[in-house]
């Protein structure tokens, strides 16, 4: 008898305090309070298409095995977890709005 079974990855994402932070490199003539925070630059690897890949990072993630995405700022958020499957990703604004949620 043969058994298969599905992949699952499971991810942890930082929803603390400190993911508001401003803290990526400076660009010469841009004003600093309008870089992206931490948490806007995990928003934009998970969602942006890359250059050196045909999908963005979630989407390839989800290609491999579904996903299973939890939050934690000083405890873990076990009552919204994200449950994500191939076809079956969120947008950008969808993330941004889960992650900055109060943990």
């Amino acid at each position: 008898e043969t058994v298969e079974r599905q992949p699952k990855i499971v991810v942890l994402f930082d929803v603390s305090a400190s993911m508001n932070t401003i803290d990526g490199p400076a660009v010469f003539g841009k004003d600093p309070a309008t870089l992206p925070s931490r948490l806007d630059q995990v928003v934009q690897f998970l969602t942006a298409k890359r250059k050196t890949a045909d999908a963005p990072f979630l989407e390839q993630l989800l290609k491999k095995a579904s996903v299973t995405a939890y939050r934690f700022g000083s405890t873990v958020d076990d009552l919204d977890v994200a449950q994500l499957a191939d076809g079956k990703t969120w947008s950008a604004e969808q993330w941004a709005r889960w992650l900055k949620s109060d943990s």
